[in-house]
C-alpha cells in the first residue's frame, strides 16, 4: 500500500496514473486498510461512470466489484492477460496494463447481464486452499491448449472479502445477482470457448453460491495435508511479508500474533475460538475450508475433492480424471504432464527462490505441539474430520478423489 502510494506522490513522469492507482486499488483491498466504500471514493477522483456502450470493447475487462459498484478497465490492446505462463495471476496482469478505469453501478451490472444465458457446462472452478498447487493445477490444464485459464480473477476476491466480513450477504439474493454478473463478465468468451478458472477467495463460505449463479458449472476442490500446507503457507507469507528480503520470523509472527491487520470483531471472534496464535489461527483456517467443501458434499453428487498428495502420488492419473471431470477427456493428460518439468510460477515477480531457501534455512517455520492437538481435537470434535499422521492427512473428505479408489 505505501509503496503504491509513494508511487502516486513521487511517480516518474512516464509512469501511468491510471496503472498507479489500480495497484493502490488492489493494495487496500487485499489488507483492508479500508472500507469499499473509501475505495470507491479515491476512484471516482481518477474515473468516470461509464455508458454501456463503453463495455463493449473488446479490451475491456471487469477489475473488482465494491458493495456499490463494477469497476471495468480497458487494457493495453495486444496485451494476452490469460496468458498464464507470463501472468500466473490475472489480477496482477490487469494492474500492470490499465489504460482507462470505468466505473458502473452494479444495479446496472446486473440488468445488464440479466438476459445472458449460457451453456455453463463448459465452465470449471477450481476452489483451493492456497500453497495447495492450484497454480501448478492451473498449468497443467493450461498445456493442453483447450482451455482458456483465467487464475485469480479480482472481483471474485472482493466479493468473498464482502461475504466474509458482512455474512449476511451470504443470505441476501443480491449476492447471488452480483456473483453472477461478476463471473459472466470474467469468463466471456468466444462460443466453444472451454474455461478453467481458479478462484481467488479470501474463504469459501459463499462457495455454494456458485452454482445458484450459474447452474451447470463444474466445481472441484484441492487442498494439502496440513504439515506441509503449513510450512509452505508460513514460508510465502514471510517473502511477501518482507519484500523480498529475510525479516526477522519472530517480528512477523508477532504480527499475526496480534492480528494487526485484522479488525476487533475478527480478532475476538478468533480468540473466542481458542486461537490464540498464529500456528492454531492457520490450521483453523485450513481445516474451516476444508469443512464448507464437506458441507456442499452432503447436498450434492456432482463435486470432487484432490489433494496435492495424490497429484505427487501419480500425477498422469490425476491430471487424465481432471480432464474427464471437465468434460474435455483424458486424450490430452500426455500434453499436460510437459507442465511438471517446468516451474509453474517463474515468472512471478513475487517469488524470490533465493529468499524462499533463506528462510527456510534461517528460520524454524515448525508447528508445535500444542497447535497440533488442538488442531486434531477440534476437526474431530466439531467436524468429525480426522487428522492422521506425521503429515496431519485430513483422512475422510467425501467426495474425495485419489488414485487407490481410482485403481
Amino acid at each position: 500500500f505505501l509503496q503504491a502510494l509513494l508511487l502516486l506522490l513521487f511517480r516518474p513522469p512516464k509512469t501511468n496514473k491510471v496503472v498507479c492507482y489500480s495497484i493502490l486499488y488492489q493494495a487496500k483491498s487485499m489488507t483492508r486498510f479500508f472500507g469499499s466504500n473509501n475505495i470507491s471514493e479515491y476512484l471516482r477522483k481518477y474515473t468516470c461512470t461509464r455508458d454501456l456502450d463503453w463495455l463493449k470493447n473488446e479490451d475491456v475487462h471487469l477489475l473488482n466489484v465494491t458493495d456499490s459498484e463494477f469497476i471495468f478497465a480497458r487494457m493495453t490492446p495486444g496485451i494476452d492477460i490469460y496468458n498464464i505462463t507470463k501472468h500466473p495471476f490475472l489480477f496482477f496482469a490487469q494492474s500492470d496494463h490499465v489504460e482507462e478505469l470505468g466505473i458502473i453501478p452494479t444495479d446496472v451490472a446486473i440488468d445488464f447481464v440479466k438476459n445472458w444465458n449460457r451453456d455453463n457446462t463448459n465452465i470449471t472452478v477450481l476452489h483451493f486452499i492456497a500453497r495447495s498447487g492450484s497454480t501448478l493445477v492451473s498449468n497443467l490444464i493450461n498445456k493442453t491448449g483447450q482451455f482458456r485459464v483465467i487464475s485469480e480473477p479480482g472481483p471474485l476476491f472482493d466479493i468473498s472479502s464482502q461475504c466474509t466480513e458482512n455474512p449476511v450477504l451470504l443470505s441476501d439474493p443480491r449476492t447471488v445477482a452480483t456473483l453472477r454478473a461478476a463471473l459472466l463478465f470474467i469468463t466471456q468468451a468466444p462460443p466453444g470457448t472451454n474455461i478453467f478458472l481458479k478462484n481467488h477467495v479470501v474463504d469459501l463460505d459463499h462457495m455454494h453460491l456458485y452454482q445458484q449463479a450459474l447452474p451447470g458449472i463444474r466445481e472441484v476442490f484441492l487442498y494439502r495435508s496440513l504439515r506441509p500446507w503449513y510450512t509452505s503457507y508460513m514460508s510465502m507469507r514471510v517473502i511477501m511479508f518482507a519484500l523480498d528480503s529475510v525479516p526477522s520470523f519472530s517480528l512477523f509472527k508477532r504480527l499475526l500474533d496480534h492480528h494487526r491487520f485484522r479488525s476487533m470483531q475478527f480478532m475476538n471472534r478468533m480468540e473466542a475460538k481458542g486461537l490464540d496464535t498464529v500456528e492454531k489461527y492457520l490450521l483453523y483456517y485450513a481445516v474451516h475450508q476444508v469443512t464448507k467443501f464437506i458441507s456442499l458434499c452432503a447436498i450434492r453428487d456432482d463435486l470432487t475433492a484432490y489433494s496435492y498428495e495424490s497429484l505427487v502420488e501419480n500425477p498422469k492419473a490425476f491430471i487424465s480424471h481432471l480432464l474427464d471431470k471437465t468434460g474435455v477427456g483424458s486424450q490430452w493428460a500426455e500434453l499436460a504432464l510437459t507442465a511438471m518439468k517446468e516451474d509453474s510460477q517463474q515468472s512471478n515477480d513475487i517469488i524470490n527462490r533465493g529468499a524462499i531457501a533463506a528462510i527456510k534455512k534461517k528460520a524454524n517455520i515448525a508447528l508445535d505441539k500444542a497447535s497440533v492437538s488442538f488442531i486434531i481435537d477440534y476437526a474431530e470434535r466439531e467436524h468429525g474430520i480426522q487428522i492422521v499422521g506425521e503429515n496431519l492427512k485430513i483422512a475422510n473428505v467425501p467426495c474425495q478423489w485419489n488414485t487407490a479408489r481410482e485403481q
